[in-house]
Order: structure tokens, then sequence, then C-alpha cells
């Protein structure tokens, strides 16, 4: 009888073995959990106090290195990741243009990177032999010219190229910046017009001397005064580069119309057409007229 009893309750225990789908050893576990829950509470709390003073931490560290940082670029000298790899500057082959008893020299240098100014020093060099050798920039996604003007080349001399040194990569803050093109066409935004060429035959500036004369008007229609404003000076026969000057605009206003007079000593007879392309830094603040409240934004 009391076999019975005992197979009759173990069989009834049975019954309870999974109850709602859940076995013995899941609510064994479920209590286990429910028992050690504070410890749990407090170990994942501890674990977000540590990464919160982490990223706080460093979050701290680099706002003190970014406000101790008068550059608001970045200076590259090694890339670093796939995101800094830059490509090499592209030099052309240097132009020798007579001027009256000398040369010009010109070359273009051009920046393949859309997202990093550079600067760099160079010289133009003639077989082992420095010419002219000066610092430069170029902004990013940029061509230009480098000019030396009136330079007396040696007879006998030898090729003469474009030797570019102590190049620093700069990545510009995307931040203060983010659309380049809308950037630097509200910042180089001058116009040319009036232009008129007069070569030395028709000019009638002298009757003894070769003088070609050039004469345009340039308006400053930036919001913001520079300066000194470098002009490059091109004069082209066709796609031909024939003659070259470099003007200097000095307290450029915003709005301001200025009237350039430019001459050559030569005839130049061939010019077809003329370029005026500005050569300013715009990336760096010194050179906005600081009380026209001009920053690099």
């Amino acid at each position: 009888m009391v076999k019975d009893k005992n197979f009759k309750l173990e069989k009834d225990l049975a019954k309870y073995d999974k109850l709602d789908n859940l076995s013995l050893r899941d609510m064994n576990f479920g209590l286990w959990l429910s028992q050690k829950r504070q410890t749990f509470l407090r170990i994942i709390i501890s674990f977000l106090v540590v990464l919160c003073v982490f990223f706080l931490v460093y979050s701290a560290y680099n706002y003190i290195i970014y406000f101790m940082n008068d550059d608001p670029v970045t200076d590259v000298y090694v890339p670093l990741s796939p995101r800094q790899v830059t490509e090499d500057l592209q030099v052309s082959a240097v132009e020798i243009l007579p001027s009256g008893d000398s040369h010009d020299l010109a070359v273009i240098i051009k920046n393949p990177n859309e997202k990093f100014s550079v600067t760099f020093n160079y010289c133009f060099m003639s077989g082992d032999s420095n010419i002219l050798c000066r610092s430069d920039f170029i902004l990013p996604a940029a061509e230009k010219h480098i000019l030396a003007l009136s330079q007396d080349l040696p007879d006998g001399s030898g090729e003469i190229f474009l030797l570019v040194s102590d190049v620093v990569w700069r990545r510009f803050d995307a931040h203060q910046i983010p659309d380049w093109q809308s950037f630097i066409s509200n910042h180089l935004n001058f116009e040319v017009t009036d232009s008129s060429f007069k070569p030395a035959a028709t000019n009638g500036l002298s009757d003894k001397v070769n003088l070609s004369a050039l004469d345009f008007s340039i308006t400053n229609q930036t919001p913001y005064g520079y300066y000194q404003a470098p002009l490059n000076i091109l004069l082209y026969n066709g796609s031909i580069l024939v003659g070259v000057q470099r003007y200097f605009l000095s307290n450029f206003l915003p709005g301001e119309i200025r009237k350039i007079k430019l001459s050559w000593f030569d005839n130049l007879n061939n010019v077809t057409r003329t370029a005026v392309e500005p050569d300013i830094n715009i990336l760096d603040d010194n050179v906005y007229l600081k009380y026209q409240g001009a920053t690099v934004n």
C-alpha cells in the first residue's frame, strides 16, 4: 500500500517537471539569476562608468589639443590610413620665355588631392645650379603657375627644371568647410573686365623701345578684404604661353575695383588671349584684412 502511494506521488511530481514548457532546470536557473541580479547590475553599472570616464578623458584630451593648435587644419607628414593617402604633386616642364635682355620661367604645378592643401619649397634648377629658390603653396584640387621673372640664363645652360622639396600636406577641416567648391568660389571671386592688350607696334608708348601693354580692371566680388592679393598674369597665343608677369594688389577691399596697367619689354604681337589668376592662400587667416572680420569659415 505504501509502495503504491510512493509511486503515485512520483507520478504526480512528474507532471510538474515541465510547466508551461519550463523545466525544473530552467526554473532553477531563473531562481539563481534572480538571486544574482544585484551582482550583475553592479558589474554592468561599473563597466558603463568606466566606459564613460574613458570617453570623457579622451574627449577632453582631444579638445585641449584642438584649442591649443592655432592651425585649423591638420599637418600630415606621413599618411597613417587610406583616408590620409595623398597623391604626389604633378609638375610640368619649365617654359622659357624671352623678356627683354633676360628670360621669364614658368611651370605648372597641380595638386590632385581634393582634401589636402600643401606647402613646399622649390628651386628652378639648371643642372646642379640653383637659378631661384622660394617657398609656395597650392590649394586642394588646384592647378597654378610658378614664375621666375627676369632671370639671366648663362649661355650653355643645361636643362632647366623645377625641384620640389619639404612638402607638407594639410587636410582642411571639413566641419568648418563642408563644401570646398563653394568656399573657394566665395573667397576668390575676382571679376576681370575691360581687358585690352596692345603690342608695341600699336600702343604708342614708345617709338624706340618694344613695349607691349595690357590694361584691365579687376573687381573684388568677395565679402573679404586682403592685405595682399598676388596675381599671375598670363599671355597666350592660342594654347601657347608667350608672356607672364606678376602683380600685387595691396589692401584689396570687398567690392573695390582696381585699374591695372602692365607692360612688357617685347613686341608681343601674337597674343590672342589673356588670363589673370589670383594666387592667394585662402586657408591662411593672415591674408585677410582683420577689420573686415574675415576668417576661414
